[in-house]
Formats: structure tokens, sequence, C-alpha cells
């Protein structure tokens, strides 16, 4: 068995990775049956759609086991994607984030009101996602949700957010300024 690594050090969607980025990074490990994906996660979250995408990809990578290391912080989307590895490790000092959906709307109050529909969904499937891997009821997780509920290492674990705290890792936190010059980046290392 060997191991293949993928990192996600980013924002997801449009400011940083989409899922048709990840995608041809996942395809190109070459991943067979036997092999042992980790995924390197360090991310703010970002867009739902490209997120959701990317948590089935490595849920459904065709390897024999998947390892989600997050490295820094799993935030917002960046911790539905953990979700979907069958062992979930928080680095020392890594922080998850998770809270309700949301969105910005300009139109009518029929307009308005359909984007509230679209967020329950959202938060819905969601919650699914949280509770299949952490055991807690949906109520529980959408308390937490519902009051942008931060953890450390030890408290996803203790949550059911994460299978263990693992040692110090080298992380690199680089994230894109959301501006119109998607040339700008900030980077800082661990």
């Amino acid at each position: 068995m060997s191991r293949k690594e993928v990192a996600l050090y980013e924002e997801i969607g449009f400011w940083g990775t989409t899922a048709k980025d990840f995608r041809g990074r996942l395809s190109a490990l070459g991943l067979k049956p036997e092999d042992e994906l980790l995924v390197a996660l360090n991310s703010p979250g970002g867009e739902v759609y490209d997120g959701l995408a990317i948590y089935a990809m490595v849920k459904h990578a065709p390897c024999a086991k998947r390892i989600v290391r997050i490295d820094g912080i799993a935030a917002s989307m960046g911790s539905v994607i953990a979700m979907a590895g069958d062992e979930i490790e928080m680095g020392d000092g890594a922080l998850m984030m998770i809270h309700d959906p949301s969105g910005a709307c300009w139109g009518t109050a029929d307009d308005m009101r359909e984007l509230a529909e679209v967020l329950d969904k959202h938060k819905s499937e969601l919650v699914s996602i949280y509770e299949r891997r952490s055991k807690k009821s949906a109520d529980e997780i959408g308390a937490l949700m519902a009051a942008e509920t931060w953890f450390t290492g030890a408290e996803a674990v203790a949550a059911g957010f994460a299978d263990r705290v693992g040692g110090a890792v080298q992380a690199e936190a680089r994230f894109r300024a959301q501006a119109l010059d998607r040339s700008e980046e900030h980077t800082s290392e661990l």
C-alpha cells in the first residue's frame, strides 16, 4: 500500500481551488484500490457547490483509505471536506469551525425568500454530513452551526469531528486576498 498526498491549502471556489482544479490534482495521483489517500487541509472555506463536489471526490476516491490531516484550519466548507476522511487528524494548534451557510441576494422579496429556502436546504445537507461523522443529533449540530462554533483539536475529537490530534506539522497559510486583482497573495509560514 502506498500513500499518495494531495494538498488543499487555500480557499474553495473562485478565489482558490475549484472542484475542477481539485479533480485534476486527484486524477494526477493515479490512485489504485490498494492506495491510501492523504488530504492535507488548510482552508478557511469558500463556495458551497465546489466544496460539496470536493467532499464527494474525496469520499468516493478509488482507494483503500482516506485520511484528512488538518494542518492549520478547516473552517466552513473546509470542515465539510474534512468529514470525507475515514480518519481525521488535527495538527497541533489546528482549528476547525462550523457555521450556517450564508449568501447574498439582490432582487425582490420573492427572490430573497427563495434564497432563504435554498440556504435552509444547504444547512439540512451540511447537518447530515456532520451528523454521519460525529454521531451527534441533527438538533445539536444545527445549534453548533447557528452559534458558529470553533473547535481546537481536542475539542473536535471530543465532539466526534476528528479522530486524533497529531504531532507538529509544517503548515503554510496561503490565501489569496479577495480583491479584483487575483495576483495579490498573502503568505505566512508557520
